[in-house]
């Protein structure tokens, strides 16, 4: 029987917004391993819009550093990506996904560049959705470390809403759905009241937000 164990996670953004008729629109959204990993395969997923994607590693104390790199992105040709050498993360470090759109008359797949598109599972909407499979060092069949999966589907949140990658939200920085509904409770939340979230400010917003993207996941699962 197998003694190690391999993992999959999503880095999922329902906050996406695409304006009417851009041609070049960048979003980003990250998770942050909280213990040592191997990192193995990445799988990207888009809709009718989605244009190109890359992905970076950013270790503790060091700059980005490119690691898969998708130039034309096309919907009809979707590919899972396994490294050649499995990619060592020690822990802190953030996967980063960058995805750019084109809602713009000159996409000839685009159902309508005179809306705004967000989030949604419908391929007139937009998603960016990023599978990845990985293990965590430490863990085998008989030492189980679940709180390591927990910590890093709880960093989803803040990665989704961190566009500059500060580690803290600032309220120019929250969008989409989700928009309405952190702002509503933003003094809640920030319990230091210094104007930003942290990741230690998160736990009410990461259990409410976990569960529709782990929805969301299993909607994606199904339509593949």
């Amino acid at each position: 029987p197998p003694k190690l164990i391999r993992r999959s996670a999503v880095i999922a953004n329902p906050g996406i917004e695409i304006p009417p008729g851009e041609a070049r629109h960048q979003e980003t959204a990250y998770v942050t391993f909280p213990a040592d990993a191997t990192l193995y395969t990445v799988f990207p997923h888009a809709h009718y819009r989605g244009e190109n994607a890359q992905f970076f590693l950013q270790k503790p104390g060091q700059k980005e550093e490119m690691i898969l790199s998708l130039p034309k992105y096309d919907f009809n040709w979707q590919r899972g990506y396994e490294f050649a050498k499995p990619i060592s993360l020690p822990a802190g470090t953030k996967l980063i996904t960058r995805y750019e759109y084109d809602n713009s008359k000159n996409n000839p797949a685009n159902p309508d560049p005179s809306i705004t598109v967000k989030w949604g599972e419908q391929s007139h909407e937009e998603m960016q959705y990023t599978a990845f499979g990985f293990r965590w060092n430490e863990e085998t069949v008989e030492n189980r470390k679940p709180e390591y999966q927990k910590g890093l589907e709880d960093s989803r949140i803040m990665g989704m809403m961190d566009v500059n990658i500060d580690g803290k939200v600032a309220k120019d920085e929250v969008r989409g759905r989700m928009a309405q509904l952190l702002i509503a409770n933003w003094d809640k939340v920030d319990a230091n009241k210094d104007g930003f979230l942290t990741p230690d400010e998160m736990g009410s917003i990461n259990q409410m937000m976990t569960g529709r993207i782990n929805e969301a996941q299993n909607q994606q699962s199904i339509g593949q």
